[in-house]
């Protein structure tokens, strides 16, 4: 099979379903009828139709379009199909033009004993979609990425039966019992046959074809031993039945079929050619799933703010309503899926299950999914394998993204948890694996800490752009409501100066008066967009910030300066920003002055437990004020070693300024930090693994075990009375 072929013949049917579609504007009929034709010519390949049947059709009405339609039924009213074949093959023929029979003609000449199912489904789904919604004929999921999740799921444990079986049958053999090796290989094939593969958001269908062809395999291993061992002969025991497929769109669902069926019956022609799958045009999310042994595959990643707009209001109302509160509200929706496999897992209904997700499970809305199953009391599932960022390609978008994976088994055990290495490789850990995806610390366990409580918090979110405005640009009364303002591009690279009008707790009429200019602003470059918001709070208050964070202002009011972090960045950095300063969103406010607190967590020793605690959203850290900072024990120092950490803190921000002064961004500080940079980081390490008795490049399990040790003292401690807050408020 070939990518070059696969993708060579799925642009074909692409520029092919596109003239259809502009010139008949029938775009669901012309994608039947290309199917109608892909089905035939792979027949033809098989040997299943007469080969070069549809090619002398298209050959002879080159010259005489008109004779194409009529030639085209009459060959097709001599195959007569069963099982999913005549399924696929219900469409009638259609007229086409000169240009168009010039390119059907160059697909029948095409290599189709080449053409790779696996990735020919996600192909096929942009080549003829009849929405017209994805870039045509270019992108597709690597089969490796397939087989190495299917392989975990569903090939490791029957394997592993399949090893069992032929040992107990080879010591019959061994005994001359050959009734009874026939017998256990029998068993064995009938329980394989008896396996159900589920994907419950099939898409085209190509974690089923893996499924399929390593069953199978499975299956032709076991019959050629027992032909070896005993000279019995038996029915091939795997079947397109065995396949089960669940998608919202129902041409998503006939491509599928299509895909299967090519599977299916490349490795036994005869055998397959009535088979079928069952794929369901259904809602797995609000359906109960149909009976399976394995659930595996690849459901679609939407986040919180994208839910409702993506499926709209009453949907996710019915969403959360059948959920209740398992599923918390800011979990990705490919945590649903995850939920309703992790609970068939629970009640013995599934062996084992394994499913792609956004790679933020590991942040704490996500994780919390996880992790209710995993340390259930009664009923436990443990994770058997699981990577927490992995390269991945979006079929329909064709994006290069970042996922993760995880394959659960029922009960407590332990399992591998993979990290893939920046040059590709792979390191590998063994033990219990957590919620965070990690063996050996359970940062899951870790708790919020009452001494960081409120000090943190995310910035304001404006809600329209005409709240900016120039430093200097409104004078007067009007000045005394304009602030200075900074989000995360201030601070990663270079500062926009740019100032916010800001009303927060006025109401309109004291907003009026109080800056009537600034005001007026707001009337014609904010309150048209507000007012045609959905959210009825951001309508009504469009004077206002959309988000005005009132917690975050608690945290730094009075403050001469205050730290401030992205939230997501590719280097963890923490910097002092003025007192007088308004945070944006994604910037996330930190409520101290004192540059003990920046050195502390400018730290390795606080890089590390940011990272392992925060995940990540593509493949860039993500710092989540819960789990990073509230959960964080500061160190408990003496006061000389204090100061002496507060002073690394100064140099520290001396430092950056001195290199943004010399045109340095932070972020180009950080790709390559120069000498001077790196020598004070050193020596905070240094001095910060000191105050807690560590080496500041000590071995990262050692240090989070140190850390979640004293967070749990800590935690104690409050617990007893005793809160060491690092700043009143």
């Amino acid at each position: 099979m070939s990518v070059e072929t696969t993708r060579a013949v799925a642009a074909g049917l692409s520029s092919l379903a596109a003239r259809l579609r502009r010139r008949t504007g029938a775009a669901e009929e012309a994608a039947r009828f290309l199917i109608r034709c892909t089905f035939t010519l792979i027949a033809e390949t098989l040997e299943l139709a007469p080969r070069g049947g549809m090619a002398a059709v298209v050959s002879r009405s080159l010259a005489a379009p008109d004779r194409f339609a009529p030639g085209l039924t009459e060959l097709w009213s001599t195959l007569t199909w069963t099982g999913e074949a005549a399924v696929l093959t219900a469409t009638p023929a259609q007229a086409l033009g000169r240009v168009e029979l010039a390119e059907l003609h160059a697909l029948t000449q095409a290599r189709w004993d080449e053409v790779d199912p696996v990735i020919f489904g996600d192909l096929l789904l942009e080549a003829l979609d009849p929405g017209e919604r994805r870039q045509l004929g270019a992108h597709f999921t690597p089969r490796a990425y397939v087989e190495r999740l299917v392989g975990l799921v569903v090939e490791e444990p029957l394997r592993a039966d399949w090893a069992r079986a032929r040992g107990e049958a080879q010591a019959h053999r061994e005994r001359g019992e050959a009734v009874a090796a026939s017998r256990v290989v029998r068993v064995f094939l009938a329980e394989l046959a008896s396996v159900r593969v589920l994907d419950p958001a099939c898409g085209a269908g190509n974690f089923l074809i893996v499924a399929h062809e390593a069953l199978r395999r499975i299956a032709d291993e076991a019959a050629q031993w027992l032909l070896a061992a005993t000279g019995e002969v038996v029915a091939p025991a795997v079947s397109l039945a065995q396949s089960i497929g669940v998608d919202r769109s129902a041409w998503t669902c006939e491509v599928a079929r299509l895909v299967l069926w090519i599977a299916a019956i490349r490795g036994r022609p005869a055998a397959a050619s009535a088979e079928q799958a069952t794929i369901v045009h259904g809602d797995a999310l609000l359906n109960p799933w149909p009976p399976a042994t394995f659930v595996v595959g690849n459901p679609p990643f939407l986040g919180k703010s994208r839910l409702r707009a993506s499926l709209g209001e009453s949907y996710v109302a019915r969403l959360r309503a059948c959920y209740d509160s398992a599923v918390p509200e800011s979990a990705d929706l490919v945590m649903y899926w995850w939920h309703r496999a992790a609970t068939l897992l629970q009640a013995g209904q599934l062996r084992r299950f394994g499913l792609v997700t956004t790679n933020s499970v590991t942040q704490i809305y996500n994780r919390r999914v996880v992790e209710a199953f995993l340390a259930h009391a009664e009923r436990p599932i443990h994770l058997v394998w699981a990577v927490a960022d992995h390269p991945w390609v979006d079929g329909p978008r064709g994006a290069a993204v970042r996922i993760a994976m995880t394959v659960a088994e029922a009960g407590r055990g332990v399992g591998r948890s993979i990290r893939v290495l920046p040059g590709g490789g792979e390191a590998v850990e063994h033990g219990a694996i957590f919620a965070d995806l990690r063996v050996g610390v359970d940062l899951a366990r870790a708790r919020r800490l009452q001494a960081n409580a409120g000090l943190a918090g995310a910035g304001v979110m404006l809600g329209g752009r005409g709240f900016l405005v120039r430093p200097g640009e409104l004078d007067g009364q009007d000045a005394g409501h304009v602030r200075p303002i900074v989000n995360g591009s201030d601070v990663l690279q270079r500062p926009r100066g740019a100032a916010v009008i800001d009303f927060t707790g006025l109401s309109e009429a004291a907003a009026r008066g109080a800056a009537p200019a600034a005001f007026e602003r707001l009337v014609a470059a904010v309150r048209p967009e507000r007012l045609a918001n959905v959210r009825a709070g951001r309508r009504e208050r469009w004077w206002q910030f959309a988000e005005t964070m009132p917690a975050t202002r608690r945290a730094i009011a009075g403050l001469p300066r205050y730290i401030v972090t992205p939230e997501t960045a590719k280097h963890r950095v923490f910097v002092f920003v003025d007192g007088a300063v308004v945070p944006e969103h994604p910037l996330l406010a930190i409520g101290l002055a004192d540059a003990f607190h920046l050195a502390v967590l400018s730290s390795r020793i606080h890089g590390l437990w940011a990272r392992a605690n925060g995940g990540t959203l593509a493949d860039r850290p993500r710092y989540n004020k819960s789990v990073c900072f509230e959960t964080f024990p500061f160190p408990d120092c003496e006061a000389p070693a204090r100061a002496d950490i507060a002073a690394l803190g100064e140099q520290l921000e001396a430092c950056r300024r001195a290199l943004a002064a010399a045109g340095w961004t932070v972020t180009a500080m950080y790709n390559a930090p120069p000498p001077a940079l790196r020598a004070v980081h050193a020596a905070i390490d240094e001095a910060v693994g000191a105050a807690y008795a560590l080496a500041g490049d000590g071995p990262e399990s050692v240090v989070l075990t140190a850390l979640l040790a004293l967070n749990h003292r800590r935690a104690a401690e409050e617990q007893a009375g005793a809160v060491r807050r690092l700043r009143a408020i």
